[in-house]
């Protein structure tokens, strides 16, 4: 606990950290889920949660493991639980979801839902934290689906998926799909649809030149993601040179140089667009 409030992490953050360190400890406690036999009878589902916190990467790459569920239950009551730094994303998928709980804005009302909606299946696509397993046992959902990483996590599932870091994490994500149904579902992005409000489109018609634009995010959200000083000024000469009008992304504003060497048709639009105008 002392390394967490060492870090230079927001008080939220460190809140957030010291919860699950102690959940952590607590489902050591308790007592394992019983197994459940796969695959299950997908006829009778109603109600489905699905667990992804994270930042904006990690709502993306759920996005078609929840357009596959929507694919094979129209009908089902299909919700998710985000953060603050993601929600936005699920927010766009409107044709997707039905509920949308932010679990770091009002995590009372989250654990009272999730206990409340009697869910029959939970899918948990979070990796490490033990906040999410724990939210997963508190449902009492006959079906919980987990990512096999530890074995205090583990606790809380009645189904396990193998996890490996080096696959592509949508991958991973469908293969829990998969464990569930008994068959492979193919990596599709052809069935995610994501809608921005009316406002963004029309500030993007606005904003937009009518000439081909190049659009760059220049920061991710850790420091080996984003892009340096150095590789944005060898980039953006040529992308010009191209006939490609660069359009710059993300939160980080660039300085002088980046500009300069970019000229008049840099669009720099970095710390000025939310995620519905930046989509």
């Amino acid at each position: 606990v002392g390394d967490i409030f060492r870090t230079s992490a927001s008080i939220r953050i460190k809140g957030l950290k010291v919860f699950d360190w102690c959940a952590g400890r607590f489902l050591r406690l308790i007592r394992p889920a019983a197994r459940t036999a796969a695959p299950i009878d997908l006829g009778g589902l109603k109600r489905i949660l699905v667990i992804r916190p994270g930042g904006l990467g990690d709502a993306v790459v759920c996005l078609p493991m929840l357009a596959a569920l929507r694919r094979l239950l129209p009908e089902a009551q299909l919700d998710v639980v985000a953060e603050r730094r993601n929600v936005a994303v699920f927010a766009m998928a409107r044709k997707i979801l039905h509920d949308v709980y932010v679990y770091d804005q009002h995590p009372w009302q989250v654990w009272r839902a999730a206990r409340q909606r009697a869910y029959d299946v939970v899918l948990d696509t979070e990796q490490w934290h033990h906040l999410t397993a724990l939210l997963s046992r508190w449902t009492a959902a006959e079906v919980r689906v987990g990512l096999d990483t530890n074995e205090r996590r583990n606790r809380c599932y009645t189904m396990l998926v193998p996890y490996r870091q080096d696959r592509y994490e949508a991958e991973s994500f469908l293969e829990m799909l998969a464990v569930l149904t008994g068959r492979e579902h193919p990596l599709q992005w052809s069935e995610v649809s994501l809608e921005t409000t009316p406002e963004a489109r029309a500030w993007a018609e606005r904003i937009l030149p009518r000439a081909p634009v190049a659009a760059i995010c220049v920061e991710g959200g850790i420091r080996e993601r984003s892009w340096s000083a150095t590789s944005l000024l060898s980039l953006l000469p040529r992308l010009v040179s191209w006939g490609l009008q660069p359009c710059l992304l993300g939160r980080r504003i660039l300085g002088r140089d980046a500009r300069r060497l970019a000229g008049p048709s840099l669009l720099d639009l970095t710390g000025k667009t939310s995620v519905a105008q930046t989509a």
